[in-house]
């Protein structure tokens, strides 16, 4: 509701990332601190968007495709055989 304080519903000091950070550092802080979204703030501290996990998942396949969809569905399994000819 509108009548209760920002405070009471707001993280005091959150975690942030800025919009020139790379993206490892933002999924380091997201990993860390079990977070799905991290404010973006600029250089004077002011708030200027939000990353989600689910952007990043998006960059990451958007750039390295070739990564991201050639991974078995449980990393760590490992073929006993080689694959192909």
């Amino acid at each position: 509701p509108l009548a209760v304080p920002i405070a009471e519903v707001m993280t005091a000091n959150p975690v942030t990332v800025g919009p020139k950070d790379p993206i490892r550092v933002a999924v380091k802080r997201m990993e860390q601190g079990g977070y799905r979204h991290l404010p973006v703030v600029g250089e004077d501290g002011r708030p200027i968007g939000v990353l989600s996990a689910k952007q990043v998942v998006h960059y990451l396949v958007e750039h390295f495709p070739a990564t991201v969809y050639n991974q078995p569905p449980d990393p760590a399994t490992v073929p006993a055989e080689a694959e192909g000819a």
